[in-house]
């Protein structure tokens, strides 16, 4: 007679530990779990009673609103919206949850008569402004509500933006030189440009000839030693890409894939999530085989406009943050100023991960772990047709038990091999969920999403409707669930007809200016591609104006 031991009581011991020191590794062990019944009928007084909630309902998602910023915002063939964050703002006394976006310069998408070497090292310096937009707000035409648009920045809000040039971003991967002997363009003025002057300081000045030489052999250019433009006064802004600027600084940390842009003061910064990481805790699972350790100790925050890159303290118990604090004493500080600290959010990246250790790391049954018998997944989406794991997203919403709305972030899970919620986004209101699928239709030639119907489910009941007030209206019964906002008309749900013909015609007359500028060039292709756009825009003008 043969016993053999059993395999789970053996390994018992390095199960227990695995568990208990991969949650410490990954914070996962301080979860507060809060049952959520879920599964009250919501009537109309309770909708109406979580406006602050139902108000910040995300309907825009930000890689169709990429798209569509991209036509209606980028305004020059030079501009680009490289990415769309996600923030939110005190906008006239009213919390809300917004998508913006820098208006970059892309130096690659000059035109190729433009790409001389002054234009490109002296003259087309930097982006201008941002576009913003509510995350739940949409016109007559599907289209987003810009609260901050055009060239200059314009806005009807509180939400100001004095400083609008981009000299530090996520597209800005060239040296240029400022404080010349000419002027830098600044931005388009329909068929003239305007010009301006860097004040900011922080730039290292080109100073002697011998200084010049040591830059021109630094970035391989003998036009910058030549070069009659350049003065001993002007200053050489590089690594201006926060891609290339925040990891010199500081390469032990690990920085998050979404630095995100902030407006405070006037001002435009880029705050950028950064982590510490050891892949040497003891007993913990290692993620992706690189790490079993994570904290995100470092807030990095980098002026757009001067380049400062400042090192905040998130996390001062952390004891790997400890050790770089000792090694390079002065790096990091804790006095962040209160603006700023208004758009701390809980980084995508963390998120995911801890997700990813959550879904089985919820098991501390050994026995159960062991047999992953209560194992979760993350629900998948269908995305331009193309099924792809649900990403978190971001939301304002009133938890039960709470006072106040708080910006939080989202991930559902489902059991292991199931599709429940597939695609929706689960919203929290008092003791229940609404589940909201927001559908977007792009013509085919056109690039332009716009925004066609919102879905609603609650309880067993489903309904599409042309606009998420609707949508609630036919659900719940009632009228004017939705508040408007103060920028928002009642019953129009942003819609702005003449803001949308407004921008439908500086479309056409920027088209126009491009297709004068091919026919200079003599790139007639160009030209009549332009002039196609061109058409199809005065016709669409056309109707709006009707």
């Amino acid at each position: 007679l043969v016993v053999l031991p059993s395999e789970m009581e053996k390994e018992k011991p390095y199960i227990e530990n695995s568990i208990k020191y991969t949650r410490i590794a990954y914070n996962i062990e301080a979860i507060d779990k809060k049952l959520f019944p879920a599964g009250k009928t919501l009537s109309v007084a309770d909708v109406k009673d979580n406006q602050d909630t139902i108000k910040n309902i995300r309907l825009w998602d930000y890689r169709p609103l990429q798209q569509t910023y991209s036509q209606l915002q980028e305004m020059r063939t030079y501009y680009e919206f490289k990415d769309i964050d996600i923030d939110r703002y005190n906008i006239d006394g009213q919390y809300r949850q917004v998508m913006l976006a820098a208006r970059e310069l892309n130096q690659e998408k000059l035109p190729d008569q433009a790409k001389t070497w002054i234009n490109q090292r002296l003259k087309y310096t930097h982006g201008y402004g941002v576009a913003l937009s509510p995350v739940n707000e949409i016109t007559g035409e599907g289209l987003p509500n810009l609260l901050i648009k055009d060239i200059p920045p314009t806005t009807s809000t509180n939400l100001k933006v004095n400083r609008p040039e981009i000299y530090f971003g996520e597209l800005t991967n060239n040296y240029v030189i400022v404080n010349t002997r000419g002027q830098e363009f600044n931005y388009p003025m329909g068929d003239d440009n305007a010009w301006s002057t860097y004040q900011g300081k922080d730039g290292v000045e080109i100073g002697s000839i011998f200084r010049r030489l040591i830059f021109a052999l630094t970035f391989n250019d003998y036009k910058l030693l030549l070069s009659g433009e350049v003065s001993s006064e002007s200053q050489a802004l590089y690594y201006r890409s926060l891609y290339q600027r925040v990891p010199k600084i500081a390469p032990f940390l690990l920085y998050d894939g979404d630095p995100y842009l902030v407006i405070d003061n006037g001002k435009l910064y880029w705050m950028w999530d950064a982590y510490t990481t050891t892949d040497m805790f003891p007993y913990s699972e290692p993620f992706a085989n690189k790490m079993n350790y994570i904290r995100n100790s470092v807030k990095v925050v980098v002026d757009a406009y001067t380049g400062k890159v400042t090192y905040y303290i998130a996390d001062s118990a952390d004891p790997v943050l400890k050790t770089y604090q000792k090694i390079f004493p002065g790096l990091f500080t804790s006095e962040m100023p209160s603006g700023l600290k208004e758009h701390i959010r809980y980084p995508e990246d963390l998120f995911v991960i801890q997700a990813n250790k959550y879904m089985v790391y919820h098991m501390q049954n050994y026995r159960v772990f062991y047999n992953k018998e209560d194992k979760w997944n993350l629900p998948t989406e269908l995305f331009y047709g193309e099924e792809q794991t649900m990403e978190p997203y971001y939301t304002i919403a009133r938890l039960p038990g709470e006072e106040k709305p708080e910006y939080i972030q989202i991930i559902p899970f489902t059991p292991h091999n199931k599709k429940n919620m597939i695609a929706w986004l689960v919203i929290p209101v008092k003791d229940s969920l609404i589940y909201v699928e927001p559908l977007y239709l792009q013509a085919e030639q056109g690039k332009m999403p716009e925004l066609s119907r919102v879905i609603v489910a609650h309880g067993d009941r489903v309904v599409m409707e042309k606009t998420l007030g609707a949508s609630l209206e036919k659900i719940f019964g009632g009228q004017d669930i939705i508040e408007p906002s103060k920028q928002q008309p009642a019953g129009r749900q942003g819609a702005n007809e003449t803001e949308t013909v407004s921008s439908l015609a500086q479309k056409a007359n920027q088209l126009f200016d491009d297709a004068q500028k091919k026919i200079a060039s003599g790139d007639w292709a160009g030209y009549g591609n332009l002039m196609r756009q061109l058409e199809d825009t005065l016709n669409e003008l056309a109707t709006k104006a009707r």
